[in-house]
């Protein structure tokens, strides 16, 4: 009894130690991964930053090179903040680019519904890849509650905030706001 008592001792303690390694090993990795992606929102937001007339073609070069590189980074999708005074002329730069609808779609229905007139709302501007950007172009990220909060936390931080899986409809997959 005192040598199998002995035994799994050792073999509980044995089990212990390879769960800590490999609890320890994926940790790394998923930070890894995580410091990965905020790197290439970093990237996103500078080259936003220093080219305030982005155009798409231009935008979908840098998008299409960041997500090359970060293979976790399934879209990169800019959404800036418009403000109701700035809401005409972004929708109708919007329109001169060839999108005849910068409205969101809501989440439970497939018709599309112009953004609620608020003080203001953000957009999705440009995405990458651009097999779905005409389905989600337009989208206010803030027509979630709890997405609108997280948006308006990190404006006013400045600091990334992660939030959580945005649904768009009509789409083949999630999105990470």
């Amino acid at each position: 009894a005192i040598g199998f008592q002995m035994v799994r001792d050792r073999e509980t303690e044995s089990a212990r130690n390879e769960f800590r390694l490999a609890a320890s090993s994926s940790e790394y990795a998923v930070r890894r991964e995580i410091e990965s992606n905020l790197a290439a929102l970093r990237a996103l937001r500078a080259y936003i930053g220093l080219t305030p007339q982005v155009k798409v073609a231009a935008f979908d070069t840098f998008a299409n090179e960041a997500i090359r590189n970060t293979p976790s980074v399934l879209t990169l999708e800019w959404a800036p903040l418009i403000e109701a005074t700035h809401r005409p002329a972004f929708e109708a730069a919007l329109k001169e680019r060839g999108l005849a609808h910068p409205y969101i779609r809501k989440n439970t229905t497939e018709i599309p519904a112009r953004a609620g007139e608020n003080e203001e709302y953000f957009p999705i501007e440009f995405m990458t890849p651009a097999a779905e950007a005409d389905k989600v172009l337009g989208f206010d990220l803030a027509s979630n509650a709890f997405t609108g909060r997280i948006l308006h936390q990190a404006r006013e931080s400045g600091e990334l905030v992660a939030g959580g899986k945005v649904r768009v409809v009509e789409t083949s997959h999630d999105r990470l706001a």
